[in-house]
């Protein structure tokens, strides 16, 4: 992601090659249904660490 320099190298990829979705696409679009459709204006996520860049990631991608 270009605003966080950890990022750069590491794409969020929200759509596989052959047009699949993944753990990505489900997580943006759950977020955005949330966001957008009930109106939340927090949401609390709980998961292991080593799911940290995931969440960061898909929180920027959001913003």
């Amino acid at each position: 992601h270009p605003e966080h320099p950890r990022f750069k190298t590491q794409p969020f990829i929200i759509r596989k090659s052959d047009g699949a979705a993944n753990y990505a696409t489900t997580d943006l679009a759950t977020m955005l249904y949330r966001v957008e459709e009930l109106g939340a204006d927090t949401i609390i996520i709980l998961t292991d660490t080593r799911q940290n860049d995931h969440f960061e990631q898909l929180w920027l991608t959001t913003k």
